[in-house]
């Protein structure tokens, strides 16, 4: 498989930063039907959410900088900028975003939970759509293995030509059964703000945890056992199962 990037002489286009940049508009349209329906503030989202998108980027590159440092010592303060390497780390924008859009929302007086209640199908529909995209262009691909569904990539960013396990379609298979999950029983929680999406954050990043075995994009290794994500998954994990049970 290769479709990675398309050339035009010098200058290059990822084919999975095209495919992120539709699948997040296709979330954010998602999510304002969502708010419109619910009869909440849509303009504020208009207004607001600029500032949710830079304070993600921005935590998500300095991240991954922080965990690359040969990146810094290679372009210097022009690193900050240089996106195609090292890209941008998801638990950065995770935590930028979110941590922006909660205090946002709390100041003008709206309910965050409530928010990112009507936030979650949209999220996981991106979600499983991202898991599509990684698997066509390779962005994650997996550990070597010798199963007979292993797959075979020929393209820029991946480090073997050796099969490997197609990781991305363990996250999506994951991802659509939780998306159905709350497309079943996700109204169930509504009398309780934030039930709902506090509790599929635990069980998304719990999966994050034990799929991260099978990836095999480079990282920091922590005990030289467990990849750096997997602790930021069992971290959030953590803060959110206290949080949830705290609350409710």
């Amino acid at each position: 498989m290769n479709f990675s990037q398309l050339g035009f002489g010098s200058f290059v286009l990822r084919i999975n930063g095209i495919l992120l940049a539709l699948i997040f508009c296709l979330v954010v349209w998602m999510f304002f039907r969502k708010l419109k329906d619910e009869g909440l503030d849509t303009d504020f989202l208009a207004h607001h959410l600029w500032r949710w998108v830079v304070a993600g980027i921005t935590v998500g590159r300095l991240l991954a900088l922080a965990l690359n440092p040969a990146i810094f010592s290679n372009y210097g303060w022009t690193s900050f900028i240089t996106f195609w390497e090292g890209g941008i780390n998801f638990f950065g924008v995770f935590l930028g975003s979110f941590w922006f859009m909660i205090y946002d929302l709390k100041k003008t007086g709206h309910d965050p939970l409530r928010w990112l209640d009507l936030l979650i199908i949209p999220m996981l529909t991106g979600i499983c759509l991202n898991d599509l995209a990684g698997f066509i262009t390779g962005a994650t691909y997996g550990t070597e293995t010798s199963l007979p569904w292993g797959i075979q990539y020929e393209t820029f960013g991946v480090d073997t030509i050796l099969p490997v396990h197609p990781v991305t379609i363990y996250a999506f298979i994951i991802h659509l059964l939780l998306l159905n999950w709350v497309l079943r029983y996700g109204k169930t929680f509504y009398r309780q703000h934030g039930k709902l999406a506090i509790t599929v954050a635990v069980l998304y990043f719990f999966a994050e945890f034990f799929l991260q075995f099978w990836v095999g994009n480079p990282t920091i290794m922590v005990f030289g056992e467990v990849r750096i994500e997997q602790i930021f998954s069992l971290l959030i994990v953590a803060g959110l199962t206290y949080f949830l049970r705290k609350k409710f």
